[in-house]
């Protein structure tokens, strides 16, 4: 966890993104409007503060197909940033924390994208959820790291799997 006021939390400059990350072919639609932005757990669980979390990124290989590999790798990062950036806001919701009510501490989590054969990790920090603001009147930033996709193995011959030395 970086200090949120101090670092790369308040001199960084945030990315610019070539495009939305919703233009990178996410493809599944809710089957409702949703009612509400919950957590997934109750106020007081031991569990409240989830640190860790998989995303399954199989439904990305139809973008490969149609698109290209760099479009699909884009397509699961933006994935990962969006779903983890949405279970910590739903967890400083949870706290009574807004984009009216800043954080006054920063939430951690991380990720893991993987379609079963091929990983790779996220940590995101939430700093702030004034994302209407502009850099001036809030100069906080949200931390993302991501490690590169790495296959776990190489493939299954004969019912065994065969592991990639290093």
């Amino acid at each position: 966890c970086v200090p949120r006021d101090e670092g790369i939390s308040v001199t960084s400059s945030p990315p610019q993104l070539k495009f939305k990350p919703s233009v990178y072919g996410h493809e599944k639609a809710l089957p409702k409007k949703l009612d509400s932005f919950v957590a997934g757990h109750r106020l007081g669980d031991p569990c409240e503060f989830g640190l860790v979390g998989m995303l399954s990124t199989c439904d990305t290989h139809s973008v490969e197909d149609r698109i290209g590999s760099q479009t699909a790798r884009d397509c699961r990062l933006a994935m990962g940033l969006t779903m983890t950036f949405s279970w910590l806001a739903a967890q400083a919701a949870n706290q009574g924390f807004s984009h009216l009510i800043d954080l006054t501490y920063p939430l951690t989590s991380q990720t893991i994208l993987t379609d079963g054969c091929v990983f790779s990790f996220l940590a995101y920090q939430l700093n702030t959820l004034e994302l209407w603001k502009d850099d001036e009147a809030n100069t906080m930033v949200n931390l993302c790291w991501h490690s590169k996709e790495m296959p776990l193995y190489h493939s299954v011959e004969n019912g065994k799997v065969c592991v990639i030395t290093i």
